[in-house]
């Protein structure tokens, strides 16, 4: 990418570079690294690791596509990690929780009981009724 301006500027050039040689868009990952290296330019001048510093600071200085940035960003420092580079790994969203960790809340059969004699003593409402009954129909 041409314009690139900060320490790891070189670095990403070489990362866009390796992905369009194994026949990836440039863009994908391009147009987000390219707003990385603009903060990093801004506010970390003489960054040429991605330190977790960097890398949370870029991901919080903005609240746009979140999901996006974290792809580009991990994608980037693994390639940097097996190119022998130190680079901090933003966790995957979704994956915080090691596998195993949840615990199901098991209701007891007396708390069942109370749930149910609530949802009977609800009154339906017109509107409510109206409402699936259109859905039904039009969807």
């Amino acid at each position: 990418m041409k314009n690139l301006q900060s320490g790891l500027a070189e670095q990403i050039t070489k990362y866009l570079d390796w992905r369009e040689a194994l026949g990836y868009s440039r863009d994908t990952d391009g147009r987000m690294l390219a707003r990385f290296d603009k903060y990093c330019a801004i506010n970390h001048k003489d960054a040429k690791e991605l330190t977790r510093d960097v890398v949370c600071g870029w991901i919080d200085s903005e609240d746009t596509c979140i999901p996006n940035k974290t792809t580009a960003i991990r994608n980037f420092s693994k390639y940097m990690q097996a190119h022998g580079c130190d680079a901090y790994e933003y966790p995957s969203i979704g994956q915080s929780r090691e596998k195993g960790q949840f615990l199901p809340y098991m209701f007891t059969v007396e708390e069942l009981r109370a749930l149910f004699a609530a949802i009977d003593k609800v009154k339906p409402c017109a509107i409510v009724i109206c409402r699936s009954f259109y859905r039904r129909c039009f969807v």
